[in-house]
């Protein structure tokens, strides 16, 4: 979190085969310990904060393993679970849920690896994505049988289960995955098998559904401006998955309702941000032009043409 470590993955080709997990000190510029030794299908997550570790998993025994920042060695107090599918961080890192493919979803205290509460059942295996409410007072997860849950992380005074809330309550459409992106004040993005994306509160209640606006397109993910009010959308064909050619659009929440601002910009584009005070929305697009578009109405304000760039290209784009 603070930039002064860089964790990697490398793999080795066959006959060796084996892979590692690096941490590197961007300060001094060197390894930090020994190799992390792992196999394949691995998944590193960081915690928010400065907890000093990060959390590995990989095949051999889908053990999840916590290991220090500033030793690269296997630390205690791990929250003990394997087969771990999906994770999300409450805001200061001290608390993390996780999903398995053991049916169960469950809540870890991330300073000492103990459980904060009874597991989360769910109907069938395979729990795809866990977050937390933006107010951390519920948790929401999709699991494999279609079904989008909400689970109390509040009980009342005396009460020692945690129950969930509307249990089998499906979205319109079947569910496929749920977004882990950045919390918007708006709700939490789901996306549908029927293409469009819905966003709900916390209590799983509709605040506002967005549909592609091509026929034949089908909507991906979300990106919300940090104010919650601007979104970014794009549309794929459901043929080939291909961005738009040409075109993007972005949709304003404005108290009168949806608004469709167009933005015409001559090619697709592989990155994009929103300012900190959401005023602007930047594309990197496939001309090698970096845009800047006003997000209130959709004119663009400036462009910066970027040199061209030789086995590589840009992959973000950090806006002012």
């Amino acid at each position: 979190p603070d930039q002064r470590q860089l964790v990697t993955a490398c793999f080795e080709p066959p006959p060796n085969g084996g892979a590692e997990v690096h941490v590197w000190d961007l300060e001094r510029h060197w390894r930090v310990g020994n190799p992390v030794p792992v196999r394949d299908d691995i998944s590193m997550f960081l915690p928010p904060g400065s907890s000093g570790r990060f959390f590995v998993q990989d095949r051999e025994e889908f053990r999840l393993r916590a290991i220090g920042l500033g030793t690269a060695v296997e630390l205690p107090g791990c929250p003990e679970i394997s087969g771990v599918l999906s994770w999300d961080f409450s805001r200061d890192g001290s608390r993390v849920a996780l999903g398995n493919g053991d049916h169960v979803a469950r809540v870890f205290d991330l300073r000492t690896g103990t459980p904060l509460l009874p597991p989360f059942r769910h109907g069938q295996w395979g729990i795809s994505a866990v977050q937390f409410s933006p107010d951390e007072g519920r948790l929401l997860t999709a699991c494999a049988d279609g079904n989008v849950r909400i689970w109390d992380l509040r009980p009342p005074l005396g009460d020692t289960f945690h129950r969930p809330l509307r249990e089998g309550f499906s979205m319109t459409g079947s569910l496929i995955e749920t977004l882990n992106l950045g919390k918007s004040p708006t709700g939490i993005p789901i996306l549908l098998g029927s293409g469009s994306i819905s966003v709900v509160n916390d209590q799983l209640e509709e605040v506002v559904r967005f549909r592609a606006g091509e026929p034949g397109n089908t909507l991906v993910f979300a990106h919300s401006s940090p104010d919650g009010r601007t979104w970014y959308l794009p549309e794929f064909s459901r043929d080939d998955l291909r961005l738009e050619p040409a075109g993007a659009r972005l949709w304003r929440m404005d108290p009168g309702g949806l608004r469709a601002i167009a933005l015409p910009h001559p090619q697709g584009f592989d990155a994009f941000d929103f300012s900190p005070n959401s005023a602007r929305f930047v594309t990197l697009g496939l001309d090698r032009v970096i845009r800047v578009w006003r997000t209130g109405d959709g004119q663009l304000e400036s462009t910066v043409k970027t040199p061209e760039l030789r086995g590589g290209h840009l992959a973000d784009v950090s806006a002012p």
